[in-house]
């Protein structure tokens, strides 16, 4: 690819993350990637991807005008009360569950210790997103990652590796992205924009520190 086709790749690992207070005050969330760039969970943003440990049961801020994916990544789980609304039990890991920001929720915890999640935040005004688990083993594993519009104004293909360690490769059109080695809890995000950075982002991988890794596999596209 060269000039203005070339799509732009961030690539961050564990220590790089960015930990900012909740926004009702509770507690402290690792956070992976926000849009705009600067912008927070206080003030406008588009979108957000974010870890954060829960030590107690207690209320989840609330995200006017805004959906949510929600997983857990290690401990015993939350039942998540919706109010009106009904709720949720989330006992499973790598199980997303999905819910509006504008609801009043809160999350009560299952069984004793603390446990993560893994929670994607898009505001439905500007953008929407999906989430996908890929579990890996030592074989090369490929998925692909397509746009619902065609092509959205613009688009980030996130990939996390959640458990273990993988070898991935991201091609777009055939040619390659990046191509490298993501740790525990490290990122990839391509970032397309206009028609000449639309297409299918293929995504292989494979586990390369024990028979299996997963993979969190976000999409996030801006409204046509």
């Amino acid at each position: 690819m060269s000039g203005s086709s070339i799509p732009v790749v961030l690539t961050k690992s564990l220590q790089d993350y960015k930990v900012t207070p909740w926004k009702n005050g509770g507690g402290v969330t690792t956070e992976l990637a926000i849009y705009p760039p600067g912008a927070s969970v206080s003030t406008n943003f588009d979108w957000r991807v974010s870890s954060a440990v829960v030590g107690s049961s207690g209320p989840f801020s609330f995200f006017p005008n805004c959906d949510r994916t929600l997983l857990i990544l290690q401990g015993p789980g939350m039942v998540i009360d919706h109010s009106t609304n009904g709720s949720q039990t989330m006992n499973e890991q790598f199980a997303p569950i999905k819910f509006s920001g504008d609801w009043t929720t809160s999350g009560t915890l299952l069984g004793t210790g603390s446990c993560t999640d893994f929670n994607v935040i898009s505001n439905r005004t500007a953008c929407k997103h999906t989430l996908n688990i890929v579990k890996l083993d030592t074989s090369a594993t490929s998925f692909t990652s397509s746009a619902v519009a065609h092509p959205p104004p613009r688009r980030w293909i996130l990939v996390v590796c959640a458990e273990g360690t993988a070898e991935a490769t991201l091609k777009l059109r055939g040619e390659t992205c990046w191509t490298g080695i993501l740790g525990q809890m490290g990122m990839c995000m391509i970032t397309l924009e206009g028609s000449e950075q639309s297409g299918d982002i293929l995504v292989t991988a494979k586990s390369i520190s024990g028979p299996t890794a997963t993979l969190i596999h976000v999409s996030i596209e801006t409204l046509p």
